[in-house]
């Protein structure tokens, strides 16, 4: 049994670089097709982008990247004799802006626990925090969503019916919210049967929870100001209602691209769901080929940037770390 699993984890650290490959592939591939059908060229968009808009998506997505750093920190802080500190909680979790480019996500939580683990965090904390932070991070962007898609992608709906589907949306989230603990160790129970080392359940209450969430959601309306600014951008001349519904599409095509574990970073799944969304609300095709570009290169430039600052802020915990193979594959295999 042992040596088919070992056999199977060789395999899918083959498959999944070589996928990588193929998503980039794809995309530069599609990106071509659909401009060259319309006579415009890379080169051309890029030409004509206002740096100045380019530059405040960089300072907010930097914002959402330190709010998040803030949700995860007050989850490690909220029942902790030992507290960790803001630069710290960044650097631990902002180190993930450089390895999250590495595919199955194993060295982005290898790091991340031994960075917690020197720093007072136990590592069954650790991994239960950042299960609940990976659960807000993924669940955030959906509750922004859902009144976008019922206000903007249902017009054939009358008014009032809208309304009451709202309210009824509002309410199943402050039914899962007050539901939350349940919720929780049933989700931890399913994800525990396809796990070496299990999850171990740590109370947490509803009210953290919700804390937790409203920081998440702050760090979201940054994240979707970055993506109104890379829209301006691109073209400064589309009304507020597209520019929303965009922004959020955006926002949400990132947390789907996180449930994506086979490519890194999400690659080529946000490109995709990006434009899909885009090409609800228009129809230039420089346009909507353009977004999700320019959106994956503003992206890693911030990532780039953010990393390397948290590896400095982190560089003595890092500096001699030698992975054992608790801390490394199987924390989340």
């Amino acid at each position: 049994m042992k040596e088919n699993k070992k056999k199977k984890t060789g395999i899918l650290t083959i498959i999944k670089p070589i996928l990588a490959v193929v998503a980039i592939v794809c995309i530069v591939y599609f990106a071509h097709a659909e401009l060259k059908k319309s006579s415009i060229q890379f080169m051309e968009i890029f030409s004509n982008l206002d740096w100045f808009f380019l530059l405040l998506a960089f300072l907010m997505l930097c914002l959402f990247y330190f709010l998040s750093a803030l949700t995860f920190r007050f989850l490690l802080n909220r029942d902790a004799q030992e507290k960790i500190s803001v630069t710290k909680a960044f650097g631990a979790s902002g180190i993930s802006g450089l390895t999250k480019y590495i595919p199955g996500r194993v060295w982005s939580y290898a790091i991340l626990f031994s960075i917690l683990k020197k720093n007072g965090i136990t590592l069954k904390k650790a991994i239960f925090d950042s299960y609940i932070n990976m659960v807000l991070t993924i669940t955030t962007p959906i509750l922004m969503m859902l009144p976008i898609a019922i206000f903007f992608y249902l017009p054939e709906v009358e008014l009032w019916a809208r309304i009451l589907l709202m309210i009824a949306t509002l309410g199943l989230y402050g039914l899962c919210l007050v539901l939350s603990p349940l919720i929780i160790r049933f989700t931890i129970h399913v994800v525990n049967r396809f796990k070496k080392e299990p999850i171990e359940y740590t109370p947490i209450t509803k009210t953290d929870i919700f804390k937790a969430q409203a920081i998440k959601l702050i760090a979201y309306l940054f994240y979707s100001l970055c993506v109104a600014a890379i829209i301006f951008s691109i073209d400064s001349s589309l009304d507020i209602s597209s520019v929303l519904v965009l922004s959020i599409a955006c926002v949400f095509s990132m947390a789907v691209g996180l449930l994506v574990f086979i490519v890194p970073a999400g690659l080529g799944v946000q490109e995709y769901l990006v434009f899909v969304f885009a090409s609800l609300t228009l129809t230039d095709i420089g346009f909507l080929i353009a977004l999700p570009i320019v959106f994956r290169i503003v992206s890693l430039a911030t990532d780039v940037v953010m990393g390397l600052i948290s590896l400095w802020i982190v560089r003595a915990e890092i500096k001699g770390l030698v992975f054992s193979k608790r801390e490394g594959s199987d924390l989340i295999s």
